[in-house]
């Protein structure tokens, strides 16, 4: 399921989108419209999930609160031919090549995807796919992949089981480092202070993000992507908790700490994993 089960990748998608924002104009102190817990685009609300609203956000802050509202605005700026070639350099909508057979590439919409379907796109689309719903589908294979190259700051590795068929990392053209620090100061303030404080293992510094995906057939999905230690990473996760619904906290961000927790095991300070 970790290569052929596609899941929307909700708000664990906030980072593509924030990436590109920075890639295009924006900065981490970067601000928009308060947020009151709606944003109206073509007479009607698109929704935060916290109905009073985040206020008045920087971008490490909107990762932090997962601030719909914030990433409304800055998708709606970016618009979707930049957004999406964010995504492609993050590895999103491609096969990982992991060495394990039918892998699927999931789906990144792009202009052409929508002239080739039945879905007209139209600028208010792009608020949707900003924060990880609408057309996105994703692998989880694809979400660990992703945020080991946010962790890495731009160096994309296949993943592989089979240490003889591993591919040498090569570092991605398009995105800074200095892009990548300030989504990690966000992501390292989800378990600090904001929607993943459950994740933290005590004497490590994990960074992560939560998301939910919508699910057509019954209650949601609950997602995590996260990596340790923050200073210095060697591990990069994701989890997917299917028909989770609104546990609290996620389910996803449960198992997600547990794995952690038995890696520090072995590996206290991450050293041994790099050999």
């Amino acid at each position: 399921r970790a290569i052929q089960a596609t899941y929307p990748p909700g708000s664990t998608f906030k980072m593509v989108t924030a990436l590109a924002g920075l890639e295009n104009g924006f900065s981490r102190s970067s601000r928009f419209s308060p947020c009151h817990g709606s944003y109206f685009y073509g007479g009607r609300p698109f929704k935060c999930w916290k109905a009073g609203g985040h206020g008045s956000l920087d971008l490490p802050g909107a990762i932090a609160n997962s601030c719909n509202v914030y990433f409304y605005q800055l998708g709606r700026a970016v618009g979707l031919e930049k957004w999406q070639k964010t995504g492609e350099l993050l590895g999103i909508g491609a096969r990982t090549g992991i060495d394990i057979d039918d892998e699927v590439s999931g789906r990144l919409p792009t202009v052409e995807y929508y002239k080739t379907t039945d879905r007209y796109y139209s600028p208010g689309m792009m608020l949707n796919l900003a924060i990880g719903q609408g057309e996105n589908d994703v692998t989880i294979i694809q979400l660990a992949q992703y945020v080991g190259i946010i962790a890495s700051e731009g160096i994309k590795a296949a993943p592989h089981l089979d240490k003889d068929m591993a591919v040498k990392p090569e570092r991605i053209e398009g995105i800074s480092r200095e892009s990548f620090r300030v989504v990690k100061e966000g992501m390292l303030r989800v378990v600090t202070e904001g929607t993943a404080r459950s994740a933290g293992v005590p004497g490590h510094m994990v960074a992560g993000k939560t998301g939910t995906a919508q699910n057509p057939h019954g209650a949601d999905h609950k997602l995590f992507v996260g990596f340790a230690p923050y200073d210095e990473p060697t591990i990069a996760i994701a989890c997917v908790a299917e028909n989770a619904g609104d546990q609290i906290p996620s389910r996803a961000v449960t198992v997600a700490r547990r794995f952690l927790e038995e890696y520090f095991k072995d590996y206290p300070d991450g050293t041994a994993a790099k050999q």
